[in-house]
């Protein structure tokens, strides 16, 4: 996207660079919050890194966990995010177990990563386990019943990475993944979050234009289409766990 279109749109973000919708902000704001400098903080799906290198500055500075705890665990099935430079350890994983022993972190983060999972419930089981008790799990994902979230269920998978370079996303072929969307709403992320064990609340997020990257006039229908959008058809689940103490 040209930031001349999203400064047009959104003109508070030539003031720190990110804007009033900025789910990113909203998101790691919170989970800043949860974290102690004693923190043992997973990221599930760490990656390489690249997707945090390529945000604002600002926005890049709240999604780099290492050093504000005691320690940052990388998780991911992709060997390739051991070179992550923003985590401290990196554990591989597949089959959707998570390689740690019980009750060894305290603060669980997925960052959209749970729409391309195959199952859910497994997914959930395995954080409340390595969460030490009161320990919490952040997760960001897609709302299904986004238009953007509908269009890629119906798209066919191939033609994925071709519309999202359409629409001015940084994704490489590589980094695109199907999207499964089994637990994208926001009622059913909050009861299967509870029916594994969590206290969980579910957050709608609204989110900015999706289509700022093909030019003005596009990126100001998208962010009509959003502006007019009830919250039932907002664009992120911003959703928070805590596992019980007792």
């Amino acid at each position: 996207m040209t930031e001349s279109v999203r400064a047009r749109i959104y003109p508070e973000v030539r003031f720190g660079g990110f804007s009033r919708r900025d789910g990113t902000v909203a998101f790691f704001t919170r989970v800043a919050s949860l974290i102690t400098p004693t923190s043992r903080i997973l990221d599930y799906g760490c990656g390489v890194g690249a997707h945090i290198d390529a945000d604002e500055p600002f926005a890049a500075s709240l999604q780099r966990l290492k050093g504000r705890g005691a320690e940052v665990i990388g998780v991911d099935f992709d060997g390739d995010a051991a070179s992550n430079p923003n985590i401290d350890r990196f554990v591989p994983t597949s089959g959707g177990a998570i390689p740690l022993e019980s009750g060894s972190v305290d603060i669980c983060v997925s960052h959209w990563g749970l729409e391309h999972f195959e199952d859910p419930s497994q997914f959930f089981a395995e954080c409340l386990r390595v969460l030490a008790p009161g320990g919490y799990l952040c997760l960001r994902t897609p709302n299904l019943l986004h238009y953007s979230s509908l269009g890629a269920w119906i798209v066919p998978f191939r033609f994925h990475h071709t519309l999202r370079r359409m629409l001015g996303y940084f994704h490489t072929e590589a980094d695109v993944f199907p999207t499964l969307y089994r637990c994208n709403t926001r009622g059913r992320l909050a009861r299967t979050m509870r029916r594994q064990g969590f206290e969980a609340e579910v957050i709608r997020h609204r989110g900015e234009s999706h289509t700022l990257g093909v030019g003005y006039a596009a990126g100001l229908a998208g962010e009509l289409i959003e502006r007019l959008s009830p919250p039932i058809f907002w664009h992120e689940l911003h959703a928070f766990g805590r596992k019980p103490t007792g």
